[in-house]
Order: structure tokens, then sequence, then C-alpha cells
């Protein structure tokens, strides 16, 4: 038994040395350089809370030394003159771990000193905001998980003609209810009726004589309208 067991052992180990000395060089794994420690952390962040959010700075201060990150994403939200969270309280935070806070810093100090509107720098902070916003989306292209957004986007059109309606009658009925008192929780919930009631009356539309709410009748095109291209799909 002893005997049969290691001579199919052999025999695999055998079978597998000559697969991979017969196989193509680049159906084997290259080798990979080892990114150094240090530069590997230099290049992440956290997003971390503050005094004004219940926490501690000492605590915040031993998660960072602990973790080792290099970069904290600070806001201007939640910082005031009198505190919990203060411009000192990212100094010290600087001081005890050497951490860099980002962008959010830049952008706070100077809407927290009045500087947002000179000119020149509002300018920058427009474009670095703009820039901003382009890289995200880019890289929200890349993942199936925002589909959803692509769509919105592919269709920003039909939620420009339409979410006034479903916007105002959501409005006026979390306003006349007051079941919600919360501006931001209004606001997000007003918003989200304004998308998805608009993509409603969209769907709602398609395939019947309503149509012509989201899409130029044929008569009022300037040449014939481009039949829709098919594609061929490979067979399962």
């Amino acid at each position: 038994m002893w005997r049969r067991a290691n001579g199919v052992l052999v025999g695999a180990c055998l079978a597998l040395a000559v697969v991979l000395s017969i196989s193509p060089r680049h159906a084997l794994a290259a080798p990979v350089t080892a990114v150094a420690t240090t530069e590997f952390l230099d290049s992440i962040g956290v997003v971390t809370t503050f005094p004004d959010r219940g926490q501690p700075l000492a605590r915040t201060i031993e998660m960072i030394r602990y973790c080792g990150f290099r970069w904290v994403r600070a806001g201007i939200e939640g910082l005031s003159d009198n505190g919990p969270t203060t411009i000192q309280t990212f100094l010290d935070l600087h001081r005890e771990t050497g951490v860099r806070l980002a962008w959010g810093l830049v952008n706070g100090t100077l809407v927290y000193f009045h500087y947002e509107q000179m000119p020149f720098i509002s300018l920058a902070l427009g474009l670095v905001g703009a820039c901003a916003v382009v890289t995200v989306s880019a890289l929200m292209t890349l993942h199936d998980v925002f589909r959803p957004l692509r769509y919105c986007g592919r269709n920003s059109i039909v939620i420009y003609l339409a979410f006034f309606l479903p916007m105002a009658a959501t409005r006026a009925l979390l306003v006349k209810t007051g079941v919600i008192s919360d501006v931001g929780t209004m606001s997000v919930i007003i918003t989200a009726a304004g998308v998805l009631g608009s993509l409603a009356l969209f769907w709602a539309a398609r395939g019947t004589w309503a149509k012509f709410l989201f899409e130029r009748p044929a008569m009022f095109w300037l040449t014939a309208k481009p039949a829709p291209k098919l594609a061929l799909q490979p067979a399962e």
C-alpha cells in the first residue's frame, strides 16, 4: 500500500516537472519586486474621527502610531474657534505622529480664514475641486458597482427634464407633514426622489404615445433618424 502511494506521488511530481518544463514562459508567474514598507505606507491614508465626533485626540494618535499611517483626511467640518476640534488639533496630531493632512486641511484653512473668495485663490480651489470630481468619476467607471450612476449619466437629460415634479411633490410632503426636520436628511430624500422619480416617468413613457416627452418625434428631425445598430452576440 505504501509503495503504491509513493509511486503515485513520485509519478505526480515527475508529471508536474515535465509540464512546467514545456510550458511557455509567459504562462509562469513573473517575478515581482516587493515594495518597500515605507513606500507602501506613504501611498495610503485614513479617514478618522476627531474630538468633535467624540474620539479623543490621544486615541487618534495611538491608532495612527500603531498602524503606521502617513496621511489623514482632514476637513473643515467640525472645526471651530472654541473646539473641541481646532486648527491646533491638526497641528498637535502632526507634531505627535508626523502624519500629513490631506487636501481638506488646505481647503478648510482657506475657508476658515475667509480667503476662499480672494482673486485667483477661489479660481485655484475651483480647479482643484473640478479635477478631483473628474478623477473620482473616471475611477468609478472602472467598477460595475457604480453601474446605476453610469445609467443616470447616460440619461442625464431625462433627469433634467422631469426631476421637478417628483422633487416638488416630495418637498411639499415633507414640509407639510413635518416627519423629518433635519435639513440635510430632507435634502438627500428630495434629491433621491427627483432622480428616481424622473427615471420612473421615463420608463413609464417608453413604448407609449407619451415618449415624445423624452424623445424628439421623427417629424422634427432635420435628417432621418438613424436606425439602431445591432451587435452580434457570441453563441453560448
